[in-house]
């Protein structure tokens, strides 16, 4: 879903650079891997980057970013990054040098456990999904194991994605900030 988003914010053509986690994360290898795969589909974009690890902490993953982008930066249009660490300290890098708000496309996986960085700032309305952003709620995964526990299938909203233009719909709403005790009782 990220790569086929990622296409269409880019417009099915530029440069891409996937910013990945940390070796042996088995879940955002996965993600990185279906990323590639649905990024190859699309002959006019270029991945110019995937061998950069952000490491396990927000110093790791903001140098990685700023190396990065001190690399690739001007020549940029899409990021991908795997979970919240590495898509937090990419959009502050992205900001940093001059490219955040929309001017490279990111496409994060994971929502921020903190409501004020679900956007980062710099990006947006810490309210909205910032121009370019796209986020995968961490929080669809409880309550997709409630559901799956009570017997029932996977949620309905558990793997939509909370866009920009959807941020604002209750049952978006409610995986960005989900009643949690419900679930876990």
């Amino acid at each position: 879903m990220a790569g086929e988003r990622l296409s269409e914010l880019m417009g099915g053509k530029g440069n891409v650079i996937l910013l990945r986690y940390q070796v042996g994360s088995a879940s955002t290898e996965e993600r990185e891997k279906g990323f590639l795969d649905a990024i190859k589909k699309h002959p006019d974009l270029k991945v110019i980057s995937a061998d950069q690890h952000a490491g396990p902490t927000r110093d790791t993953a903001y140098r990685a970013s700023q190396n990065i982008l001190n690399r690739f930066g001007g020549t940029v249009n899409g990021i991908f990054c795997p979970c919240e660490l590495p898509s937090g300290a990419m959009a502050m890098a992205l900001r940093d040098i001059g490219k955040g708000g929309g001017k490279v496309k990111l496409v994060g996986f994971d929502a921020a456990r903190n409501p004020s960085t679900i956007c980062a700032p710099e990006m947006c309305r810490t309210d909205r999904a910032g121009p370019g952003r796209y986020w995968l709620p961490w929080r669809a995964h409880p309550r997709e194991a409630h559901t799956r526990r009570k017997g029932r299938g996977a949620h309905r909203y558990a793997h939509r994605p909370v866009t920009r233009e959807n941020m604002d719909q209750p049952e978006m709403r409610e995986l960005l900030n989900p009643p949690l005790d419900k679930y876990l009782k």
